[in-house]
């Protein structure tokens, strides 16, 4: 690499300045090139001012790097994309040659890695809804079940718990205010068998054929022995 440099004398040239560093001595850029490597196959090449390749990648040979400049072009090679870039201060042009095929490859490659990724995030979200709808739907789903049955025994002593506001909340709100009513009447009743007449069972809603029914037994208890009283007092 040499630069040269006239010597002036007014306007007349007497000499010339010169400096020039051989190519060899440049080894640390060599080195750095030769190493360089574009995906799997693709080549870095250091080309001068008269077209020949000082540097290039060592996965080729020069003959074969020149081979695939010229192909591409000439744009006959389809194999090969060149990109060129012309460094001004040495008036070098710097190749970057990318195999097409290894783009190809790239692309499967992340394909294959974004199928991989989608299927691991779609177990995981299987998973995260599995507990969520396991711990949050089908666990309180079977407490309530339980419930149901021990109702269905004649338990009115359980205590159910609203844990939200959701409709599951609502369905269990529903089955606390069940069994507030059952507890109620079963106390009615208890009452009643004791001899204890003066209990009132809250009727609910005008459909609440229990309750209305238990406060005429009453009713209708009252007024017997009330009869019965009067008879014995006759």
């Amino acid at each position: 690499i040499t630069a040269y440099e006239p010597i002036k004398s007014g306007n007349e040239i007497i000499g010339i300045w010169y400096c020039g560093y051989k190519l060899e001595s440049l080894k640390k850029l060599g080195d750095f090139i030769s190493s360089a490597r574009i995906l799997q196959n693709g080549f870095v090449a250091l080309q001068d001012q008269k077209g020949e390749i000082d540097f290039y990648s060592n996965n080729y040979n020069k003959e074969k790097i020149n081979s695939i400049i010229s192909s591409a072009a000439d744009s006959v090679n389809e194999e090969w994309a060149l990109t060129k870039k012309i460094f001004d201060e040495w008036n070098y042009t710097i190749i970057a040659g990318i195999f097409n095929n290894d783009i190809d490859s790239e692309i499967v490659k992340n394909r294959f890695a974004l199928f991989i990724f989608a299927a691991v995030f779609f177990v995981f979200m299987i998973g995260t809804v599995y507990f969520v709808f396991k711990k949050r739907i089908v666990n309180r789903f079977t407490t309530l079940t339980n419930h149901a049955n021990q109702i269905a025994k004649g338990d009115s002593e359980i205590e159910i718990r609203i844990t939200s506001e959701d409709e599951l909340g609502q369905l269990e709100e529903s089955f606390s205010n069940m069994v507030d009513s059952l507890r109620d009447r079963t106390k009615a009743a208890d009452e009643i068998s004791k001899g204890n007449l003066d209990v009132e069972v809250f009727v609910r809603s005008e459909k609440d054929v229990l309750a209305k029914s238990m406060n005429q037994v009453i009713k209708v208890l009252k007024q017997l022995i009330k009869d019965v009283c009067y008879l014995t007092n006759s």
